[in-house]
């Protein structure tokens, strides 16, 4: 069995609901993982032949999170669900043209609303739901306390993997509220700011919307505050979650980006940028987070929200630059 500490590290910059995944793949690629995957496709037309885990591979226009294979033929994909909401894909039945047999993992407090989300789909094809729980456990089951080196591997990597799905389970909050985004430094809501701001900056740097990132971290001043330095759009700032700019303009909401140095002065005499900026001291900022932004339904939304905003963002950073180049 592949050595965990190697795959994480190779994994490292993947978000954790997807770096989930790939473990959750690792471990039914394994002996007890196979009978596993066996139990949940049967009635699907699967053979005791070896069947193949694939994840992330796109097919008829969307990225399942695993595939499960025999003969080069897909026969069954598993869904992967912690907070994020059902995507249009997902609700759509487009994995039916993929695989006979989908089966939703997801945790167990959220069964009950998700059978019913999905329940036009279940009327018509092979859908079930299981919990991450139920899994975890036939897994155990399946491996059977084996005393070998490859078992020991096993159990090792599945109570990671029991370790990190309970962490996730932790990180779900119920999504903010106008009323909430405009009353500051909330002790309560910190937690999943910190979480927002790390899956918004994850987002951002897969999808190179930030470049030559720092190290994300927390610091002082006069409040907690949680962020990373980066180079967004030509100007170098910093992204996060920023108490004191929220305390001192409430309506604007608790993420923000911070321009300092040349760039603040460049940004501040920029014609581009009357509209949003606002003068911190010898810096600027631009609000990410606002109480205008209406409301969500999940978590996913939230983050989809402030990473717009960051893309739309960069892009009056970039005519700025070229402002700023321009001769007069």
């Amino acid at each position: 069995m592949q050595d965990l500490i190697s795959f994480v590290q190779t994994h490292a910059r993947t978000k954790r609901e997807d770096l989930a995944g790939e473990v959750l793949a690792l471990l039914l690629r394994e002996q007890a993982g196979q009978t596993v995957v066996r139990k949940l496709l049967a009635g699907s037309g699967a053979t005791d032949d070896s069947i193949e885990v694939i994840t992330q591979r796109t097919a008829a226009g969307c990225v399942p999170d695993i595939h499960l294979l025999q003969k080069g033929k897909t026969v069954g994909l598993l869904e992967l669900k912690f907070g994020a909401s059902l995507t249009v894909y997902q609700l759509s039945g487009r994995y039916f043209d993929i695989a006979p047999q989908v089966i939703f993992i997801v945790p167990e407090d959220r069964l009950h609303s998700l059978n019913e989300e999905l329940s036009p789909l279940i009327c018509k094809h092979s859908l079930a739901l299981l919990s991450w729980n139920n899994l975890l456990a036939m897994l155990e089951k399946a491996e059977g306390g084996s005393e070998t080196r490859e078992g020991q591997l096993f159990v090792g990597v599945l109570e990671h993997l029991k370790e990190f799905c309970n962490v996730i389970e932790q990180e779900r909050f119920d999504p903010f509220t106008s009323d909430q985004l405009c009353i500051p430094i909330q002790n309560a809501s910190t937690q999943h700011l910190v979480w927002l701001t790390r899956e918004v900056i994850a987002s951002a740097a897969a999808a190179q919307v930030i470049k030559e990132a720092g190290r994300l971290g927390a610091g002082f001043d006069s409040f907690f505050f949680y962020g990373q330095n980066m180079l967004l759009g030509g100007f170098r700032g910093w992204l996060g979650y920023w108490p004191h700019a929220w305390k001192r303009f409430p309506a604007e909401g608790p993420l923000w980006v911070q321009f300092y140095g040349r760039d603040a002065t460049t940004l501040a005499e920029a014609g581009s940028f009357t509209d949003g900026l606002r003068i911190m001291g010898n810096d600027v900022a631009f609000p990410l987070f606002t109480s205008s932004s209406g409301s969500f339904s999940s978590q996913e939304q939230e983050v989809e929200h402030v990473f717009t905003a960051i893309t739309k963002l960069v892009e009056r950073l970039r005519q700025a630059s070229i402002d700023k180049s321009s001769p007069d």
